[in-house]
């Protein structure tokens, strides 16, 4: 389906752009089919909330660290590197059991995940602007010295990313949230 909330008429794009979508659909569905038995489990509406949870647990991690970065720097590496690298995982498993339509190109989706899908993404642009106007002030604060410790400009950048990370994993985790588990599959003998 076409995202009816692109800016340009069809007229209009180029035929660069039209074949990086085509591309774009071609990976997913090549990802859809790759990973479509894997999870098994997990591909229920129990399970997708399960890794969602776990996925705000150690992104809550991630970004306290990062913040207790400030005070701690040496002590809070080993959970922001831990948090970070298993967050990651859990993203991974979560876009699998997913099918990855919180990142899917619009020609992929029917219009109920296209609505959603840039609901969730819209929502997590909305969020992601006040963690970054407390990075910006923080950095223009600082600004105002003539020395700023490496300590200090490393806690920040753990901050940029950590608000960065979280706040892009927002549309999966929505997503994983408002999907309706499949319906089932009645073979001929059961009706």
């Amino acid at each position: 389906m076409h995202d009816p909330n692109y800016v340009f008429p069809d007229s209009a794009i180029p035929e660069w752009v039209r074949r990086y979508s085509r591309s774009a659909a071609r990976r997913h569905d090549t990802f859809v089919r790759t990973t479509g038995t894997w999870l098994p489990g997990l591909r229920n509406r129990r399970g997708r909330r399960l890794l969602s949870s776990v996925l705000l647990i150690l992104l809550c991690v991630v970004v306290i660290s990062s913040i207790a970065s400030f005070w701690a720097p040496l002590w809070s590496a080993v959970p922001f590197a831990i948090g970070l690298v298993t967050s990651l995982v859990v993203l991974m498993m979560l876009r699998v059991v997913t099918e990855s339509i919180a990142g899917a190109p619009a020609d992929t989706l029917d219009e109920l995940q296209l609505t959603q899908r840039n609901a969730a993404r819209a929502l997590s642009y909305n969020l992601l602007l006040p963690p970054m106007m407390v990075v910006y002030a923080i950095l223009i604060v600082l600004g105002y010295r003539d020395y700023v410790s490496g300590e200090t400009v490393m806690s920040i950048a753990w901050l940029l990313i950590a608000s960065v990370y979280a706040l892009s994993c927002v549309p999966d985790v929505l997503m994983s949230w408002w999907m309706q588990d499949p319906e089932p599959e009645h073979s001929s003998d059961e009706i």
